[in-house]
């Protein structure tokens, strides 16, 4: 998460917090109870949006060193995803990647594998 993403949690939580602490002094428990049922579900949901958001986003590689695989290694200088499970995901200005005797393996970009 980045640094203003931090602070607006950070500055969520204690309004969520200063919200519910009023409530609690100024209406009745099952009011109050209502909602902090109501307040829960919209953070579930945002925190929900958030997620698959973020998740969209992908992965980065850039301005990554040189990396060499010998006897049967694997070298990785970009961005390398699940079988399977492919996310998006973005390489640039990667290092340079060598492989270096039978079954080695090298990657400066995106791979799958």
């Amino acid at each position: 998460m980045t640094g203003w993403g931090r602070g607006v949690v950070a500055v969520g939580s204690g309004l969520l917090l200063v919200a519910m602490a009023g409530t609690w002094l100024l209406v009745d428990l099952e009011r109050a109870g209502w909602v902090a049922s109501v307040v829960g579900g919209a953070v579930g949901v945002v925190g929900l949006a958030y997620t698959l958001l973020a998740g969209a986003s992908g992965t980065e590689a850039s301005d990554t060193g040189n990396a060499t695989a010998r006897n049967g290694g694997s070298a990785n200088t970009g961005v390398r995803a699940r079988r399977g499970r492919p996310r998006p995901g973005r390489a640039r200005n990667t290092g340079d990647a060598r492989a270096e005797g039978p079954g080695s393996d090298a990657n400066t970009g995106w791979s799958d594998r």
